[in-house]
């Protein structure tokens, strides 16, 4: 699946690769979190979902990259509100964007709304398996984006990583100490997928 969607959206720019970077380590955290939740979440589904949580910035990019580029520091060095800002600019956020996409590629309906809703905090309209699914992605988002900020040389960067992924608005959700052995891992596992596909 990633190869296949590496063919639509071909990263060309450093940012369009640290974002294909942030999506293949959200995918990889994603499943991995899912295993650690009690409620029935499918790896492969809760993969999928991670790699496709940022779908809307893929299209932003493919459409208007000029526009984007100036907001990809703020996502990266995590300043200021992100999605009022694209809306301000393309009249519409990521989020939402990536959930219409994915309706028009009619992909399932746990996988559109997480795609939609993945940075709402209320998940409680949702059913308990399509919370655990958001929350992984959630999870796994603020993991890897914690990850992309983080100084290498930091001597307690796991733990800081750790840290700044929990969830405490998500019930049942791994905290700090469950989510520290898995960074290292989803870190060196996306690299080397993103090498497979020729992302560098």
């Amino acid at each position: 699946m990633a190869f296949a969607i590496t063919q639509v959206f071909v990263p060309r720019t450093e940012h369009e690769c640290r974002l294909w970077l942030h999506s293949l380590q959200v995918a990889t955290a994603a499943r991995s979190i899912a295993e650690l939740m009690d409620e029935d979440v499918d790896g492969g589904e809760a993969y999928l979902a991670g790699l496709l949580h940022d779908l809307g910035r893929f299209v932003f990019l493919q459409q208007s990259p000029e526009k984007l580029q100036s907001r990809f520091e703020d996502v990266w060095c995590g300043g200021g509100d992100t999605l009022a800002a694209e809306t301000r600019v393309f009249g519409v956020d990521h989020a939402e964007l990536g959930g219409q996409v994915a309706l028009a590629w009619e992909l399932p309906e746990r996988l559109r709304t997480t795609l939609d809703i993945h940075h709402q905090e209320d998940l409680s309209r949702l059913d308990r398996s399509t919370q655990a699914l958001v929350a992984a992605v959630q999870i796994a988002d603020r993991m890897s984006l914690a990850l992309l900020r983080i100084d290498e040389s930091e001597a307690d960067r796991v733990e800081t990583v750790a840290r700044a992924a929990e969830l405490p608005h998500v019930r049942r959700s791994p905290r700090a100490r469950q989510l520290a052995p898995l960074i290292l891992r989803v870190e060196e596992i996306a690299a080397e997928q993103a090498a497979a596909l020729g992302i560098r």
